[in-house]
């Protein structure tokens, strides 16, 4: 921190750039020779200082290249948990500039079940859908899926603000009413996310 004089994005960004590369480096290496927990954990650490490179939000082109390595680290550290993070793309009708998917993460328990009940969550106006993994842990344990994505808005929304921001959410919505391992008729979502999870416990 003392080396940063300047809210000036670039020279934000280098700091903690500067911080996240040696552990990501350190990653790769224990990749290397076949260490998992070195790996994920040195992931870890790097997505962490690549998520303050990007923060608070993504305002400027350096912000945007700090997120991408940031979600880059969480994914490849997450190959090594017990239930991976995977990244799936949900169709959705842009207009006006607007992207036309929804980038989320999906995980999903190991079970036998046909079909599972899900944890559906968004951040708030400053919340990315990265960081609202950490609350997922006691959901999967209980045979809940879990589906992350970023509110309108954030991080990798399509919608960057609307009057009509639930197309969002209705996408979403159509998206798991057509996955098979998925239970539309048990979703549970926002904001209810910790109530939920207080009751698992």
């Amino acid at each position: 921190m003392t080396s940063l004089t300047s809210y000036d994005h670039d020279k934000w960004v280098a700091a903690f750039t500067s911080l996240a590369k040696p552990y990501e480096d350190k990653a790769n290496e224990a990749e290397k020779n076949d260490d998992e927990k070195e790996a994920e954990e040195n992931y870890l650490k790097a997505y962490e200082y690549y998520r303050l490179a990007r923060y608070p939000t993504i305002n400027s082109e350096v912000k945007k290249e700090a997120y991408i390595k940031s979600q880059e680290m969480l994914l490849k550290a997450s190959q090594y948990y017990d239930i991976p993070i995977e990244q799936v793309e949900i169709p959705f009708k842009g207009r006006n500039g607007e992207s036309n998917k929804i980038i989320a993460y999906l995980r999903m328990p190991k079970t036998d079940a046909a079909q599972l009940p899900l944890l559906f969550t968004w951040g708030g106006i400053d919340g990315f859908k990265e960081e609202q993994l950490q609350f997922y842990d006691d959901a999967l344990e209980h045979g809940l899926a879990t589906l992350a994505i970023d509110g309108p808005g954030v991080g990798d929304s399509p919608i960057k603000g609307s009057e009509d921001a639930e197309r969002l959410f209705g996408a979403v919505f159509d998206w798991i009413d057509k996955q098979e391992g998925l239970d539309s008729k048990r979703v549970s979502f926002g904001v209810i996310v910790q109530v939920v999870i207080g009751l698992l416990k």
